[in-house]
């Protein structure tokens, strides 16, 4: 069964919007809509070699509003880092070495009915990134129009979710909400500067929202 669940879908929206009243510094919040979102996630890991790689791409529209895509992937290499006394490996301890890229702006999103597939694509600057944990060092370069892409295809049930909740001061706070999603697992690929990665978790749908805040 694939690992896929409505909180993957809505992390990327909501936690924009739950974060609001408190950055905003409102006595009165208020805030409702809905999005369609599909994502997918890739890793691997060797253990012969010590390399892992691991990787996602998220397309999400809000409702009236154009749509995004965030991409990342990154892949490294186990290492032993020598922390200063020669042949001594007592005070060595375990990092990593590798490199990765990510990258968010403007797409391009179609979604199939009943979710049953989507299509998203966007040319967008990227950081490009190397890390090396023995050095404790961190390069990164711009490079400007990437062409990212992904596409899914639902292979899952259709599932929905709903929940709600509250929270209450008498005479100091009362919030509530509530969401629901709907959405199915997909399979795919997705696509970074020429580079494609198969979808080991995948999923396309759609999620609304309605908030309340209000502190005396």
């Amino acid at each position: 069964m694939r690992r896929i669940t409505s909180a993957l879908l809505i992390s990327a929206l909501l936690v924009g919007t739950l974060a609001a009243p408190a950055a905003a510094g409102q006595t009165t919040y208020n805030s409702n809509g809905s999005a369609v979102i599909a994502q997918g996630s890739w890793d691997a890991y060797d253990e012969s070699t010590g390399t892992f790689s691991y990787g996602g791409a998220t397309a999400w529209q809000e409702q009236g509003k154009p749509a995004f895509i965030e991409v990342f992937t990154s892949s490294a290499i186990e290492v032993i880092c020598d922390n200063g006394t020669p042949g001594d490996p007592a005070d060595d301890y375990p990092g990593a070495q590798g490199s990765g890229v990510y990258g968010y702006g403007s797409a391009s999103l179609s979604v199939g009915r009943s979710y049953g597939s989507a299509l998203a694509s966007a040319v967008i600057d990227v950081d490009s990134f190397t890390f090396d944990d023995c050095t404790w060092s961190w390069t990164s370069d711009l490079l400007e129009d990437v062409p990212v892409s992904l596409s899914l295809t639902g292979d899952g049930d259709l599932i929905m979710e709903r929940s709600s909740g509250s929270f209450k001061i008498p005479s100091q706070i009362n919030a509530h909400g509530s969401f629901r999603a709907t959405y199915r697992s997909a399979s795919g690929s997705a696509t970074i500067d020429g580079t494609s990665y198969g979808i080991d978790y995948g999923a396309i749908g759609k999620v609304a929202w309605s908030e309340h805040f209000n502190e005396n």
